[in-house]
């Protein structure tokens, strides 16, 4: 019997999904696993010690929040995600810093563009999102006159 086969029973993953939208409104979603490993600990006496096994870096019950207007806002996506949320980081530059540290990522229009709570709106939908944290002084008025739209997102 091989250490694979020891852990398989305890195996478990974690996925994470991607939704990126081009200039058309199209959606792609790609999805990845992630896995971390952990010790199993002593052996009993008289048993052989368990190698160490795959378990899933987050819990079984995960918020998810969406950041808008992500940027360069890495250090709030990795402590939201450090405490246990799934996050989504939307922007409208797809090379924004903070997108590519988040769970998810969405390319969203601009604050300014009438299709930007339209996006957002979609992405709480699609993404079962509960929480939007704006990261830009801009969002916070659009936002707030969307708040019936953005529900049941809640928007601090």
């Amino acid at each position: 019997m091989s250490d694979t086969d020891l852990c398989q029973p305890e195996t478990a993953k974690s996925e994470h999904q991607s939704v990126h939208t081009d200039s058309g409104g199209t959606a792609a979603v790609a999805v990845s696993t992630a896995y971390r490993r952990v010790s199993s600990g002593r052996a009993p006496a008289g048993r052989a010690h368990q190698p160490e096994c795959l378990t899933p870096l987050l819990s079984a019950t995960v918020t998810t929040v969406l950041f808008t207007c992500a940027g360069q806002r890495v250090d709030i996506v990795r402590a939201f995600q450090a405490a246990g949320a799934r996050v989504l980081g939307a922007d409208a530059d797809p090379l924004a810093p903070a997108l590519y540290h988040a769970d998810l990522q969405a390319i969203v229009p601009l604050v300014a563009d009438p299709g930007y709570v339209p996006a957002l709106a979609a992405l709480v939908r699609e993404q079962d999102v509960r929480l939007i944290v704006p990261l830009n002084d801009l969002d916070h008025p659009v936002l707030s006159r969307a708040r019936d739209e953005l529900a049941p997102a809640l928007l601090p």
